[in-house]
């Protein structure tokens, strides 16, 4: 795994990247609210060994700057952002897997260029089951448990935010932490987190980026995964919503809260090559 910088539209962007070679399958990650590409450590490893894998900070998040939403919706910001990193790198066609909120900005992806899509890979978030007027509910819950890091950064404050989240009995991931703790002190992250939050929190203005009503427009392979013990995904709204789905599979796992990549790395990085494999 290597890290690099590059300036997206005008925007030092951070990201981390291995598996390089031509032919390969390109397989972007993408990462939850709040935290950043770190979160996928224990992954990016292990999966370069059949795929080409980009995982950026996004914008707002480690050490990727912000350069304001003025009035906007954060999701189609995101969304444009990443996609100029990977028009950069010269990146066409590719999977995606998003974690959390990073699995909205994935399904948007799709919808915002369908052809260069080639499968999806939703990983902890049942939002993008949801009907769009009850996307919002909860949020409240997760930007308490972020802020008190992110505002206020310790070592203590960022294992103990993991720690929240976290079923598994598997080491909190160390490595995450540190630099979790950094991107948190850098100079403006936390007024960027608390504006790409509140934005998501005003249904008005996000709800044209809310994907429930449309999931089922989705035609490429979809695999769902998701931990049984996720204290922030109803299991019961995942199995409803991957009916509503033309080729999916739902993978659940026990014994694993929110952060299944990291909990359950090596499961999850054995599906997710398996399924990305399967369909080549």
């Amino acid at each position: 795994m290597q890290a690099a910088f590059t300036v997206v539209d005008g925007v030092e962007t951070r990201f981390l990247f291995a598996g390089r070679g031509a032919g390969r399958p390109v397989l972007v990650l993408l990462h939850g609210l709040g935290i950043a590409a770190d979160s996928w450590s224990r992954n990016i490893d292990a999966l370069a060994e059949q795929f080409h894998v980009i995982a950026p900070d996004l914008l707002g998040h480690g050490f990727t700057g912000f350069p304001g939403l003025d009035g906007r919706a954060a999701h189609p910001v995101m969304v444009d952002h990443v996609l100029g990193l990977l028009d950069q790198l010269g990146v066409e066609r590719f999977n995606v897997c998003g974690h959390s909120y990073g699995a909205t900005i994935a399904v948007l992806l799709y919808f915002a260029h369908p052809a260069r899509i080639e499968r999806l890979i939703l990983n902890g978030s049942h939002r993008i089951f949801q009907n769009p007027d009850d996307t919002v509910l909860g949020f409240d819950r997760s930007f308490a448990n972020a802020i008190a890091a992110i505002r206020n950064p310790s070592l203590a404050a960022c294992r103990q935010r993991l720690a929240n989240i976290w079923v598994n009995d598997a080491a909190l991931p160390e490595e995450m932490l540190l630099l979790q703790l950094t991107s948190y002190a850098r100079p403006g992250l936390a007024d960027a987190y608390e504006a790409i939050a509140r934005a998501n929190f005003d249904n008005d203005l996000s709800r044209p980026y809310r994907c429930g009503d449309r999931i089922h427009e989705v035609e490429v392979p979809v695999l769902v995964m998701s931990g049984r013990d996720d204290i922030r995904v109803p299991v019961a709204d995942l199995e409803a919503g991957v009916k509503r789905l033309k080729r999916a599979r739902l993978v659940l796992v026990d014994r694993c809260g929110h952060m299944l990549q990291a909990e359950h790395a090596a499961l999850f990085n054995r599906t997710v090559t398996e399924f990305i494999a399967a369909l080549a």
